[in-house]
């Protein structure tokens, strides 16, 4: 193919009909906010994930020192999931079992909700992709017998597909998104439930000494 014949994926890309260049110009730009709200996420469970593990190591060492304001001011530095779930058990300390156990698990409950409250907008932003994108397709291609062309083999109506594909692509794309963002959600969550059952341990083997 000569040089001059040669054509850039962009060019092909948005050589179809004005109604089709608008519809995947509107999914390349929702596809831009996914990308950023992303990594946002991404980054944010990222360091949850990756926070000192001997938090509860230093609570214990309060504790056993009879050092309560020390563990719940350690608590109040620390913006992370585990620590406000601990401060809210330091806080019952002085209760029965069962009433630090409930407020634990309530508020271990209440960071569960924040870590996944994200995670729906990606299965709904794969699906408003792909519907757009069949949309696109639908309309580029009832736009293209209505103006009286009939030839298959027309550049205008194989670009009209070209909505749908991508709508298909980047949907698949952020459903990954999704799964990726749900695993690492899923690890936390573990952990956070590990880190409760360790920190009760520490508690009733605190009052069984005394």
């Amino acid at each position: 193919m000569e040089k001059g014949n040669q054509i850039s994926l962009w060019e092909l890309l948005f050589s179809g009909q004005i109604v089709t260049n608008v519809f995947l110009v509107v999914m390349f730009v929702l596809a831009v906010v996914v990308l950023y709200s992303f990594f946002e996420k991404y980054l944010s469970l990222k360091s949850m994930d990756t926070e000192e593990d001997d938090l509860l190591d230093n609570i214990a060492d309060c504790l056993y020192d009879h050092r309560l304001d020390s563990a719940k001011d350690l608590c109040k530095r620390i913006s992370s999931p585990e620590a406000r779930i601990i401060r809210k058990g330091l806080e019952k300390i002085d209760k029965s079992s069962l009433e630090m156990l409930v407020t634990i698990v309530n508020q271990r409950e209440i960071e569960t909700i924040q870590l996944r409250k994200d995670l729906f907008k990606f299965s709904l932003w794969a699906r408003v992709v792909l519907f757009l994108g069949v949309l696109g397709t639908g309309i580029s291609i009832i736009l293209f017998f209505s103006e009286g062309f009939s030839d298959l083999s027309d550049e205008r109506f194989y670009t009209s597909f070209f909505p749908v594909s991508i709508g298909a692509l980047l949907g698949g794309l952020i459903y990954v998104f999704k799964l990726i963002l749900g695993s690492l959600t899923y690890r936390i969550e573990l952990a956070l439930k590990m880190g409760e059952n360790k920190f009760l341990e520490i508690i009733e083997e605190i009052k069984n000494a005394n």
